[in-house]
């Protein structure tokens, strides 16, 4: 019987390097604003977010007699508008303002 020639194993391709992604908007309690309700930041800022989410709720809540269904109120804070609304939630509405230069950036006011 010849002899077998022995067997080699094909090259291992190098392993990539793990890809990061920068993290999504999270949720972040910044405490009670307006009328006791929930401050809430949408945001990549963390909790570096909650003063900017408090005065943008502040100037949301000196226009509380204008808020109803589909009535859109533009507040400016350091510069940025912040279109404030009425949101259906499930089962109650919510208050939120999505800043207009950065939409993923929000803030929501909820019971």
């Amino acid at each position: 019987m010849p002899p077998v020639p022995p067997t080699s194993k094909p090259p291992v391709p190098p392993t990539p390097p793990p890809t990061t992604t920068p993290p999504g908007p999270q949720q972040v309690y910044c405490g009670p604003g307006f009328n006791g309700l929930a401050i809430i930041a949408i945001t990549t800022e963390g909790a570096a977010a909650c003063s900017t989410a408090t005065e943008v709720t502040n100037a949301y809540g000196d226009h509380a007699e204008d808020w109803g269904p589909g009535v859109v109120i533009p507040v400016s804070v350091e510069g940025t508008t912040w279109n404030c609304q009425e949101r259906q939630g499930n089962p109650n509405p919510y208050q939120e303002c999505v800043n207009t230069q950065n939409p993923a950036e929000k803030v929501r006011l909820s019971s």
